[in-house]
């Protein structure tokens, strides 16, 4: 079972100890220390990384607003990229 970070806490310190608590061991990122996965830069990455990385959990995927963009362009994107 994997959960979105910011569905508990947007606390990265936070929500891992929430899934260590709760025996979860994969964590989907999206808004960490309420800022969006895409605006870290490479410092905070690396201490994200590395809290991960001492904790145990796995991340299951990174939940950007990417796709979120316009339909018919995600839509394109979707099918250039062979996604569906």
């Amino acid at each position: 079972i994997s959960f979105v970070n910011d569905e508990y806490s947007t606390s990265i310190d936070t929500a891992l100890e929430f899934a260590n608590k709760n025996n979860l061991k994969y964590i989907e990122l999206r808004n960490i220390n309420s800022q969006n996965i895409t605006d870290i830069n490479d410092m905070e990455a690396y201490t994200i990384s590395s809290k991960i990385a001492q904790s145990g959990i796995l991340v299951s995927s990174i939940a950007s607003p990417f796709l979120f963009a316009k339909v018919a362009f995600s839509i394109s994107l979707c099918c250039a990229c062979n996604f569906i």
